[in-house]
């Protein structure tokens, strides 16, 4: 299983990430516009990083993933405590869209930036949920 982190922690706290240090990997931070992934063995190791036995395993940082699912079969699929069963597609998470847009008084009217994903049906079904 693999998680996609936008935020230092996660479930009340745990640190998914983790604290040890490794060269391989810059410190994350809820300023760096970076996404964190993951990976986790399954529901054992996901309690023992809640009570902080463990952490989970360190696969890549960047600040713009692209995520190719060609399964044969619709995998089960959570954002922000929504789960669906997704069928094969192209998922693409950038940068510009992990930032919230603040509100401040201006004089002149801001441009909006386009923070829609990118999907792609490689079957052509854009009726199914991506």
């Amino acid at each position: 299983m693999k998680i996609f982190l936008f935020f230092y922690s996660w479930a009340s706290g745990a640190n998914l990430w983790g604290h040890e240090k490794d060269d391989k990997f810059n410190r994350p931070t809820h300023y760096d516009g970076m996404l964190e992934v993951v990976g986790v063995t399954g529901i054992v190791h996901l309690g023992q990083i809640q009570s902080g036995i463990r952490s989970g395993v360190r696969l890549a940082q960047g600040g713009h993933v692209h995520i190719r699912m060609n399964n044969d079969y619709p995998v089960p699929v959570q954002v922000d405590g929504e789960p669906w069963l997704q069928p094969p597609c192209d998922i693409t998470i950038i940068r510009s869209a992990l930032k919230a847009t603040m509100l401040r008084k201006r004089k002149s009217k801001i441009k909006r930036r386009n923070t829609e994903p990118t999907v792609y049906f490689p079957d052509g079904d854009e009726d199914s949920k991506c």
